[in-house]
């Protein structure tokens, strides 16, 4: 099992202060959430976590753009469950969503090498369609991070529900709510930011040689909304409450599409080569056979 060494982060952060900023400008900081050897645990875990080859019965991870992602962390990690359960965080969601039930809809540990540029966005969406949804979207620096650091916009989750795009540049949020609202977030590892999914934000980093490692989770008040979430019981220390039930998802229905989505394509050329062996293996022999005879029948015209 994981060993939680930062235990009294309820006690220890100052939870009216987080949960008045989240409501006048749509996010928080929390340094030190994680320590140091919780944040290079899970990067460790990332480093040494295998793609996922065909044909086995083992959950890796995935290549989709720059980036490489663990979509299975509550499958393997008991870490997560004290993230996600941590009695600070708890108490942070009871008091934005008023005491309604919420539930965690997705998790995603990923790196992201070289340089990458998000645009600024919002995450009330559902379809590809902006949704009025309560939710709290919550990232976490494994390492040292300023270059690539969120970016947000103060403010703009009280009315960004009147901006029909989802997506839109800085200059038009510069516009509509002054270049000095646009604020940068950097943070040391282990530092947490929770922000209203209604904020706009977005990040970019400059550093093509640069490793941006994070934790990021997302929790909405809509029960009916959830990526797939594979449980290992093994890995939960305690019993659960039935809030705590609901908030993992148990008995709530997920959507069917896996995020994010990939494909050899995305994938870097020796992710492809290594799976290539595996992926012809389940060629019928009479194809291979026949696409051999073409190739030599090609070689020899030549």
């Amino acid at each position: 099992m994981d060993n939680t060494i930062n235990t009294n982060k309820d006690s220890a952060f100052n939870i009216e202060k987080h949960l008045r900023e989240i409501k006048e400008i749509g996010y928080a900081v929390v340094p030190n959430f994680l320590t140091k050897d919780e944040c290079n645990q899970l990067i460790q875990h990332l480093e040494t976590l295998d793609v996922q080859r065909f044909n086995t019965n083992e959950l890796g991870g995935q290549y989709s753009g720059a980036g490489f992602f663990e979509q299975r962390l509550t499958a393997k990690k008991s870490l997560i469950y004290k993230i996600l359960l941590d009695p600070f965080l708890q108490k942070v969601f009871r008091g934005i969503f008023c005491g309604r039930a919420c539930r965690v809809i997705s998790t995603r540990l990923y790196q992201i090498t070289g340089g990458f540029r998000y645009s600024f966005h919002t995450d009330n969406k559902r379809d590809a369609q902006k949704r009025e949804m309560a939710g709290l979207a919550c990232v976490i620096y494994l390492n040292d991070t300023d270059d690539g650091a969120l970016e947000v916009y103060d403010g703009s989750h009280l009315d960004s529900h009147e901006i029909l795009q989802n997506t839109v540049k800085s200059d038009f949020l510069n516009a509509r709510y002054g270049a000095d609202k646009h604020k940068r977030l950097p943070g040391t590892a282990g530092t947490l930011v929770i922000c209203d999914i209604r904020t706009f934000h977005g990040s970019k980093q400059e550093d093509t040689k640069k490793r941006a490692y994070r934790l990021w989770f997302q929790v909405n008040d809509d029960l009916s909304l959830g990526e797939r979430i594979l449980i290992d019981p093994a890995l939960i220390e305690r019993s659960l409450t039935p809030d705590e039930m609901t908030f993992l998802g148990f008995g709530l229905p997920n959507i069917s599409m896996a995020y994010p989505k990939t494909s050899y394509v995305s994938a870097p050329l020796s992710v492809f080569w290594a799976n290539l062996g595996s992926l012809l293996a389940c060629v019928p022999k009479s194809i291979i056979m026949r696409m051999k005879a073409a190739a030599i029948a090609r070689f020899r015209r030549h």
